[in-house]
């Protein structure tokens, strides 16, 4: 955690409309003012700041802010742009909470999503990619929708439980029979 003492960023912070609490947590309409990489970097940090997980591993999708959970269940796409990255929670979340998933196709990504199937990669070097693949779902959303709802039945799978805890107990079974050959 950063801690910093601003009496300046503090007013900011409360200018723009963003209030103390998790309870209070909703995107400010100023946002929506800001250019669009802009916007999506701000939903996409309020999105990693109401998840995680918890003492077991879990990953959540919890909030104290209903308000927020159902502005960003309003977005049409979860967009995530991004030159390096492993396991994002940012894109967990949003496959948990069925919203499709655009995502460049980096480190550990390519693991979560299946490519037209569970959500959508592409290219972060290539700047008319990203543009091609919004347009394309634009024009078909009924295809992004059901990529949604098969992110969700994955993601609901992948991040249960006993689904974790099973996955574990097979990795250190198979470690202790390699161990004592």
């Amino acid at each position: 955690h950063y801690k910093f003492c601003s009496k300046s960023f503090s007013d900011f912070i409360k200018w723009f409309g963003i209030k103390r609490g998790a309870k209070n947590k909703t995107i400010p309409e100023k946002v929506f003012s800001l250019p669009k990489k802009y916007q999506s970097a701000f939903i996409s940090g309020y999105f990693d700041g109401d998840g995680g997980s918890d003492k077991r591993g879990r990953v959540t999708c919890v909030s104290s802010s209903e308000k927020l959970i159902k502005e960003l269940q309003t977005c049409h796409f979860f967009v995530h742009p991004s030159y390096i990255d492993n396991s994002p929670n940012s894109v967990c979340e949003a496959m948990l909470l069925g919203m499709p998933v655009l995502s460049s196709s980096v480190g550990g990504v390519k693991t979560l999503i299946k490519n037209d199937y569970s959500g959508f990669l592409f290219n972060p070097y290539d700047k008319y990619d990203l543009a091609g693949l919004l347009v394309h779902l634009i024009n078909n959303y009924e295809i992004a929708k059901q990529s949604g709802i098969r992110a969700r039945q994955i993601a609901l799978e992948r991040h249960s439980p006993d689904t974790i805890l099973n996955d574990l107990l097979k990795a250190y079974n198979h470690i202790m029979q390699n161990e004592l050959k």
